[in-house]
């Protein structure tokens, strides 16, 4: 987290790099809340919330790979899916996941 200087205040920043076409709008506005909200909370400052900076950059795809195998939005929803169904994440689920 860094931190901007914004009319004289200063915001915490946090940059999320993702693929393009990871995140529909809905789960880039859910992103967004989360993000924000443990911001809140590392900070413990409530009312900083109208404050904390969220940016997505999304990278185009350009051969994407994680654990041996090439990331596509397909290939982290299958892993996503998968662990879903056995009820745990497998660790190298999360990390892709969050990797990206």
């Amino acid at each position: 987290m860094a931190n901007a200087i914004l009319e004289g205040i200063a915001v915490p920043v946090t940059t999320i790099q993702a693929p393009a076409d990871l995140l529909n709008g809905t789960q880039e506005a859910e992103l967004f809340r989360r993000v924000t909200d443990v911001v809140v909370e590392a900070e413990a400052l409530p009312a900083i919330r109208s404050k904390v900076y969220v940016v997505v950059d999304h990278i185009p795809r350009s051969g994407d790979g994680f654990d041996g195998c090439v990331l596509d939005a397909e290939t982290v929803e299958s892993m996503l899916a998968t662990a879903a169904a056995a009820d745990k994440a497998p660790c190298s689920a999360r990390q892709a996941y969050r990797a990206m």
